[in-house]
């Protein structure tokens, strides 16, 4: 998860971690690269955040897709933005969610990234 808003993040990560996954999250588009660049073992899923300090999600998005390991890690667009589906078409992500999150609509769209469809 890759989100600076608190709130959504620990809910995002409580949520979650309930339904089983192992879930790392950092508060802005830098330290998630960080956190790309030092896992020994990279994210099955990235939620991402667009709009957040230091780095935001279209920077983010940009150095992922640079990298050859980390392009092929699919990506889930959050946004309060109403124009969200043109970004996502902009930044190449899976899918997204509008904030606010809608549980199940969050929880369908991170279980359909592990579909076989999507593998």
């Amino acid at each position: 998860i890759v989100e600076d808003d608190p709130d959504i993040r620990n809910a995002l990560v409580e949520i979650l971690t309930e339904e089983g996954f192992k879930v790392d999250w950092s508060e802005n588009g830098r330290e998630g690269l960080d956190f790309l660049a030092s896992t020994p073992q990279l994210p099955d899923l990235i939620l991402l955040d667009l709009m957040m300090p230091v780095l935001d999600g279209f920077g983010f998005r940009e150095a992922q897709r640079a990298n050859p390991e980390w392009e092929k890690i699919p990506v889930i667009v959050m946004s309060a933005d109403g124009n969200v589906a043109a970004k996502l078409e902009r930044i190449g992500g899976l899918c997204y969610l509008r904030k606010p999150l809608e549980l199940m609509e969050l929880l369908e769209r991170v279980n359909g990234a592990f579909s076989p469809a999507n593998s």
